[in-house]
């Protein structure tokens, strides 16, 4: 008993340092990291007054509404702070965290996987940079995940019938929030609907209705009470967003399966992390095997109502997650039209992360002798948390598109500043760092003095990790390797010691 008593303060202690963890990064890295082109292009056209965000529309910039709306609250209120165009975003980036720890901790049973699963779905770098960037991904992420944690609390703790408007508001209110902030959300959104309607809408109640009733009633609920709200939101830009939406970047089925299965989950760059996503991968494979053999041992003696009546949390999940790809296979490979970019397989990403993790949980809980079980057990949380530990997110850049150079746009100035506050520096940037422009423009309200240069009239170039050559003077090079990139120092300011050679060698600068 003491035992028992020892392992679960020790399983609470782990499954809440890795949610306090995920959280103090998250709100770190949105203080330190740059700000990148799309949060300052945001900002400038529909982040400084409640009329742009709700009518103005500049293809695809703002079909981010709600996150311009609240990027403008906090203009007004905290518009003296550097990085207040991310205060709302970070705070739904912690909210979507906590509603994943809710999710996996309904959904899941061993203590260690809990911990471990939770880890790489919070920390799964690719998820975890687009719920803090200024940006509608974080507001969607966290309208959708936390909409789904409600659903699974209600599927495990009941509701009586007087109270069936409570599923119904919390699937409007996630549409709204997560179809407001991000329109490429519609597909995660769309399966969820779908599948809590039509499987579960009636397995929410203490005593079950008629099913045909409630599915009525709910899908006609939903219908309505998102339509009005969406409609409010979108009622002055809908026409705009609709004729822009050829304009969008027509991704492929296939680039966005290998983001979501490979990219944003697994590390194949290394030796180690080869390894390890074998294993992950092994581990998978033969998780399921068991689970698939055990599913087809019970259907001899049970019904799969039976069975789906007794994982509705689970079912619920994969189900999901199934119509999500099925939904997204359709739309671009049958019917031919754009899904957007690879990183709106973001939403996803989640949902096949958990997934995966009850595929392990139930396989460790069908291996039930006693050594065996433990081992296999405990080989699966290891090598997920190998995953995790080869994916971390770091402290520095984004890891997404060409994010991560324009990252080096806060950090540059700063360094810029602490080596002359007084000097307007001129900076060039090379073809392939071309981005970094509007990052460095909105520092431009802080009193960062600088100018583009159009001529050979430089202080510093920001050039790409490609571009690197032997001859230059670097400023700072382990500090803006992290953003792949390197700044040149025009060999004229170390003539005129603007910049002392000195301390530029002994790495003071």
């Amino acid at each position: 008993m003491k035992a028992e008593k020892t392992r679960k303060k020790v399983f609470w202690f782990l499954f809440i340092l890795v949610l306090l963890a995920g959280g103090a990064l998250k709100l770190y890295k949105a203080h330190h990291a740059g700000i990148i082109y799309d949060e300052s292009y945001t900002f400038a056209h529909f982040g400084q007054n409640i009329d742009d965000a709700l009518n103005s529309y500049v293809n695809p910039n703002n079909n981010h509404v709600l996150n311009s709306i609240l990027i403008c609250a906090a203009y007004k209120f905290f518009g003296s702070y550097e990085h207040f165009i991310r205060i709302p975003s970070a705070l739904a980036g912690i909210i979507f965290s906590l509603a994943l720890g809710v999710i996996v901790f309904k959904t899941i049973a061993n203590r260690p996987l809990k911990v471990a699963v939770l880890a790489l779905v919070t920390l799964n770098h690719f998820s975890f940079d687009l719920s803090f960037l200024a940006r509608g991904y974080a507001f969607a992420l966290a309208g959708i995940f936390a909409g789904v944690a409600i659903v699974i609390w209600l599927l495990d703790s009941k509701i009586k019938y007087r109270n069936l408007w409570a599923p119904i508001v919390t699937i409007s209110l996630m549409n709204f929030i997560a179809f407001g902030t991000m329109l490429s959300s519609v597909w995660v959104l769309a399966a969820v609907n779908i599948v809590f309607i039509l499987f579960f809408s009636h397995r929410v109640f203490v005593k079950k209705p008629k099913g045909w009733s409630i599915i009525a009633i709910n899908l006609l609920g939903i219908l309505s009470l998102s339509g009005v709200l969406l409609y409010g939101l979108y009622k002055n830009l809908y026409e705009k967003i609709l004729a822009g939406t050829g304009k969008f970047g027509l991704g492929l089925f296939g680039p966005y399966i290998k983001r979501l299965l490979i990219d944003s989950i697994l590390d194949v760059e290394t030796e180690l992390g080869v390894l390890v996503s074998g294993g992950f991968i092994l581990l998978g494979i033969a998780s399921l095997a068991i689970c698939l053999y055990r599913i087809k041992q019970r259907i001899r003696v049970d019904s799969l109502k039976q069975l789906f009546d007794r994982n509705q949390k689970e079912c619920f999940i994969f189900l999901v997650t199934a119509v999500t790809v099925l939904a997204v296979f359709f739309h671009r490979v049958v019917l031919g039209k754009s899904i957007g970019y690879p990183r709106n397989s973001v939403f996803l990403i989640p949902l096949v992360l958990i997934s995966i993790g009850i595929i392990f949980d139930k396989a460790i809980a069908i291996v039930k002798l006693r050594y065996s079980g433990r081992f296999f057990g405990g080989l699966i949380v290891f090598v997920v948390a190998g995953v995790v530990l080869q994916n971390l997110p770091t402290t520095s850049s984004v890891r997404i598109h060409n994010w991560d150079r324009q990252c080096i746009s806060g950090p540059l100035l700063h360094k810029l500043k602490t080596i002359d506050p007084d000097k307007n520096w001129r900076i060039i940037l090379s073809k392939d760092a071309y981005y970094i422009n509007w990052g460095l423009i909105y520092y431009k309200r802080f009193g960062y003095n600088f100018d583009f240069a159009r001529d050979s009239n430089w202080d510093i170039a920001i050039i790409y990790k490609t571009e690197k050559t032997t001859g230059a003077v670097y400023l700072d090079e382990d500090c803006f390797k992290k953003f792949n990139c390197f700044v040149v120092i025009n060999p004229k300011l170390l003539q005129d010691k603007v910049i002392p050679y000195e301390r530029l060698s002994r790495g003071q600068i």
